[in-house]
């Protein structure tokens, strides 16, 4: 996460996650979550309740919740962006055009604290603010093997103009139509 006015790609500056597994506490290093990771054409919403009473977020469809600054952080999708309100029309969806993805994850949200943060590429109301990019990425049909990256800045709340970077990278296993 880049700090207000800082360059969420070179220079930051990076907020530091004393928590982090990563030798570079710049970095928070997720682990899947029961669903297996992030999934497209459905949500993946928060369990309710959504937080322990000391503020550890619960939801672990996305991923396994982890201490992020000392309070458990997570990921969910959902057909109300939670930090603004706003109704989500858009279900989670990824592109490929070749081995070129584009996306639209308008409904990823992090919590933490009690608090949530919409960290989505458009934002609910397509819009990309600030340093929120589109969402790219690269896939081998051979391997299945996919990387997505893109930024979010935070809109509004503590972490106002705050910039998320986000890199997934995996397999792609297509599932079964419900």
């Amino acid at each position: 996460m880049t700090y207000p006015n800082g360059d969420p790609y070179v220079k930051g500056p990076f907020f530091e996650n004393s928590d982090s597994a990563a030798r570079d506490k710049t970095y928070t290093l997720f682990k899947p979550g029961i669903d297996r990771g992030l999934r497209t054409g459905a949500y993946q919403p928060q369990p309710t309740p959504a937080f322990a009473a000391n503020g550890f977020a619960l939801a672990n469809r996305i991923v396994q919740p982890l201490l992020f600054a000392g309070i458990k952080f997570s990921l969910s999708t959902g057909e109300v962006d939670l930090q603004g309100g706003t109704r989500v029309t858009t279900l989670p969806t990824i592109w490929a055009n070749g081995r070129r993805l584009t996306g639209d994850l308008r409904s990823f949200t992090a919590s933490w604290n009690k608090i949530y943060f919409n960290q989505g590429a458009p934002k609910p109301n397509g819009r990309l603010p600030g340093k929120t990019t589109a969402i790219r990425g690269t896939y081998d049909p051979r391997t299945r093997r996919y990387e997505l990256t893109w930024t979010s800045q935070i809109v509004g709340g503590p972490f106002n103009d705050f910039t998320g970077r986000w890199h997934f990278e995996g397999l792609f296993a297509p599932g079964r139509a419900r």
